[in-house]
């Protein structure tokens, strides 16, 4: 009779503890996969920043643009067709040098007809001051000659009247003698004061004749200035800029054809954003960097006009000015405008887009999980932002982009190994 071989005790309940851990590891699962553990970002796609304490000044950063101290505009006042260019753009001149000749016939001819006439009024208000000059001496030669017949009447008259109160003499030739001599003494006066109103009149006559003539001596000679300006000249020595003519072009009247540079002379022209308007003033500081050097500028003015969202400001090198600047160059202008102060601050990133700077993600001292939590934010500047509640020196907190986990108020951190 063959003996019955029992089997052992694993061998026989194997298929019912393969069953059961395999159950067993589907409730670990179900219980693991059950732990609220929310978005789970791998920390390679993340970055990080830590809360320092220290020194804090906001600074705005507002785009700039070279330009020359001191710039003026050249016009052709008075048009014409371009005879000859005496030089070219990007030189430098003088004051008074020629830069461009022109022809204009038909003005030339205008101002000359003009130039004409002017003069011939000129003369004729001469003429006229010479006229009334002869008029004064021959009033004047007329009172001579009356005083001198009075004079001898007189001296008649009195030996007339000394010989008639001896009765030297006749009545009749007494009265003859006094007669002519009243009659020549008020003749005298009235010369005199014909000859004193006629001086009056001839004075204020000599004033109105000699401001006529001044005044068409200066249109005579603007009329000349303007036949001699047919040859454009530089107003100040300085570098020619947007000088672009041709020979035989036809330039309008006040047409602009160049402008001059003083050389070596900047400043920036700068546009800030008009949130700003009512905290940029003149006299704050600012900085631009130019060839890995730092020149520090200060605002000269603000334009209170605000279009596209930008106001102006003009800023002015405060020591040296960067060697080899040009107008037109731009330059990220960096303007203080508060004072420099201890504060907790964040790194700038793009979490600020997302949240407004109203909340961060702290991340947990082990590194594995991040949990949102509010702040309040001030001031700013192109590498931190000021925190003024919410968050402790040393603190870590995610920098990089919240939009995929914004609505989450816990995040896990996978931590890949590197």
């Amino acid at each position: 009779m063959d003996k019955q071989i029992e089997q052992p005790w694993l061998q026989k309940h194997q298929w019912k503890l393969i069953s059961a851990g395999g159950l067993l590891m589907v409730i670990c699962l179900i219980i693991w996969l059950a732990i609220p553990r929310g978005v789970v970002l791998s920390s390679e796609t993340l970055r990080f920043g830590e809360v320092r304490f220290g020194d804090f000044q906001e600074i705005i950063v507002a785009n700039g643009t070279v330009e020359p101290e001191k710039s003026v505009l050249i016009d052709a006042k008075e048009g014409g067709t371009i005879l000859e260019i005496k030089t070219e753009e990007g030189q430098i001149v003088k004051a008074g040098d020629v830069l461009v000749t022109l022809q204009n016939e038909s003005l030339i001819l205008d101002y000359m007809q003009r130039e004409t006439q002017i003069v011939e009024q000129i003369n004729n208000l001469r003429n006229t001051r010479i006229a009334l000059e002869q008029n004064i001496r021959s009033v004047q030669d007329q009172l001579d000659d009356v005083v001198k017949t009075t004079a001898g009447a007189q001296r008649k008259f009195i030996s007339d009247s000394s010989l008639y109160a001896t009765n030297g003499i006749a009545r009749n030739d007494y009265m003859t003698s006094r007669d002519e001599y009243e009659y020549l003494s008020r003749r005298t006066a009235t010369f005199a004061k014909r000859l004193q109103q006629d001086r009056r009149y001839q004075q204020v006559q000599f004033k109105r004749i000699d401001a006529s003539i001044a005044l068409m001596e200066r249109n005579l000679e603007m009329i000349r200035s303007t036949i001699d300006e047919m040859s454009v000249k530089a107003p100040l020595g300085g570098q020619l800029n947007a000088f672009d003519l041709e020979v035989g072009q036809v330039l309008q009247r006040n047409a602009s054809i160049g402008r001059i540079d003083v050389p070596g002379k900047f400043k920036i022209r700068a546009l800030v954003d008009q949130h700003y308007l009512n905290r940029v003033a003149t006299g704050q500081l600012a900085t631009i960097e130019y060839e890995k050097k730092l020149f520090e500028l200060q605002i000269d003015k603000v334009q209170t006009l605000v279009e596209n969202g930008q106001f102006e400001v003009m800023l002015s090198f405060t020591d040296s000015i960067p060697e080899g600047i040009r107008r037109g160059q731009s330059f990220q202008v960096k303007i203080m405008i508060s004072a420099q102060t201890k504060a907790n601050m964040i790194p700038r990133g793009p979490h600020y887009q997302t949240s407004g700077g109203n909340y961060v993600y702290v991340v947990s001292e082990d590194g594995t999980y991040a949990t949102k939590r509010a702040v309040s934010i001030g001031k700013q500047n192109p590498d931190y932002y000021e925190v003024t509640d919410g968050l402790e020196e040393g603190e870590q907190i995610i920098i990089s982009s919240y939009d995929h986990f914004k609505d989450e108020d816990r995040i896990t951190i996978e931590q890949t190994d590197k």
